[in-house]
């Protein structure tokens, strides 16, 4: 029997109903915070709401809502059962040089992702991906295809040509099947929108300010 069928099945007494925590106990967990970046080190005493501190201390693994001591917002930490954090911790917005049309589209790219919104994540980018086509000189009303082998004419690195046929495999599939984009989907689609948004954006303009 595995450890979720036993938390379902009530057969093992660490996951006994009195050994779930519901009222605030104080523990030692480290995680960087999802909503204000904070990272929340081991040695910290942080209150945790439906904890299992038994499983913590026979495994060193736990699951439930841990209180950030900084902006006191609750994340919650899966580490049994999906190895899951929600919201994740957001990537910085590292640039400061693109338009601010492009840099709200992009801020959305990173809120989905936080909270482990693939699909939206893949979409977004898909749409981010054509804005920044058109705003670089892309005529509108094309199909995303022809976007993006606009940004690949030029756009972009030449070493970068073989994600492009990817890129847009990805998006194709995002956009017309049913099915959800995995993390590895949307890290990919997000990783090439950074390389436009630098490529195009940030260096050039940066450079502009020197």
């Amino acid at each position: 029997m595995n450890m979720e069928d036993a938390f379902k099945n009530k057969k093992l007494q660490i996951f006994h109903e009195s050994d779930v925590q519901l009222d605030s106990p104080i523990i030692h967990k480290s995680f960087e915070c999802g909503y204000c970046g904070r990272f929340v080190s081991g040695n910290e005493l942080i209150d945790a709401t439906f904890s299992l501190p038994y499983s913590y201390a026979m495994t060193g693994k736990t699951i439930g809502l841990f209180t950030c001591p900084s902006c006191h917002k609750p994340t919650f930490i899966d580490e049994i059962f999906n190895n899951i954090q929600v919201p994740l911790p957001k990537e910085d917005n590292e640039f400061h040089n693109i338009p601010s049309k492009l840099n709200r589209v992009y801020q959305e790219v990173l809120d989905a992702y936080s909270v482990e919104a693939f699909t939206a994540t893949t979409l977004l980018c898909r749409k981010l991906l054509m804005s920044m086509a058109v705003d670089l000189g892309a005529k509108e009303n094309q199909t995303f295809a022809e976007y993006i082998k606009f940004l690949d004419d030029g756009y972009i690195p030449r070493n970068y040509h073989k994600w492009v046929d990817r890129v847009i495999k990805i998006n194709s599939q995002a956009t017309h099947n049913l099915d959800i984009n995995s993390k590895e989907e949307a890290d990919m689609n997000l990783l090439f929108c950074k390389v436009v948004l630098l490529w195009d954006y940030e260096m050039p303009n940066r450079f502009k300010t020197k």
